[in-house]
C-alpha cells in the first residue's frame, strides 16, 4: 500500500475530518482512508457508465459484429 502526506492543508479542514472521525468512534488515518476509496470507487463507477454508454451506441448504430474466427480459419484452409 502506499503512503501520502498532505501539506499546506488549512486546520479548519483538518479539525472537521478529525471531528467526523471522532463521531464516528473511527481514527483520522481510516477516516480519510474511507472517503479517498469511495472517491476512487466513484471515478471508477463513472469510467465504466462512460465505457457502457459508448458500447451500447456502438451496438446501436453498428449492431453485433459476427465473430471473424470461421472466416479467417477457412480462408487459411482454402490457402493451405
Amino acid at each position: 500500500m502506499g503512503d501520502i502526506r498532505v501539506r499546506k492543508l488549512e486546520d479548519w479542514v483538518l479539525a472537521v475530518h478529525r471531528r467526523l472521525a471522532n463521531n464516528e468512534g473511527d481514527s483520522l488515518e481510516n477516516h480519510l482512508r474511507q472517503l479517498l476509496t469511495a472517491a476512487a470507487i466513484e471515478a471508477q463507477n463513472r469510467f465504466a457508465d462512460r465505457a457502457e454508454a459508448r458500447v451500447k451506441a456502438l451496438h446501436d448504430k453498428y449492431g453485433v459484429l459476427p465473430d471473424s474466427a470461421d472466416i479467417e480459419r477457412d480462408e487459411r484452409w482454402e490457402r493451405g
